[in-house]
């Protein structure tokens, strides 16, 4: 939701709520320069303009792939599914990811495939 109002309509909301502590957390488990990585860099860009935002304490959660609670949802999710055969031990199941330019991960270091890689392994 980057690039639409509440992106943008947030700082607003922070201030006029007073908001004395900000936690960041994107909605996507892994990171990506090319998702949170983003509207990450706009925030700090944000945060670096504005005297509101240099007072407050601000943490940013970059991933949370490896949650204990996501993992479990997410397996819990799987395994409901497989339920519905009658073979549950020999359906494959396929993970589908978005992909990131190789230059990402190998020029700029993006750790998307690693964090997915390590996600579907847990």
């Amino acid at each position: 939701m980057r690039y639409w109002h509440p992106f943008r309509l947030f700082i607003r909301f922070i201030k006029e709520d007073k908001i004395t502590k900000l936690v960041v957390l994107p909605l996507y488990p892994q990171f990506s320069i090319s998702t949170s990585g983003s509207s990450i860099r706009v925030l700090q860009s944000i945060i670096r303009e504005d005297v509101y935002f240099t007072r407050l304490p601000i943490s940013i959660i970059e991933s949370w792939y490896q949650r204990e609670g996501y993992i479990n949802s997410m397996a819990d999710l799987i395994e409901n599914e497989l339920l519905i055969f009658s073979k549950p031990e020999e359906v494959m199941v396929f993970f589908s990811t978005h992909g990131v330019p190789l230059s990402y991960v190998e020029d700029a270091g993006d750790p998307y495939r690693d964090q997915m890689e390590e996600c579907i392994s847990l």
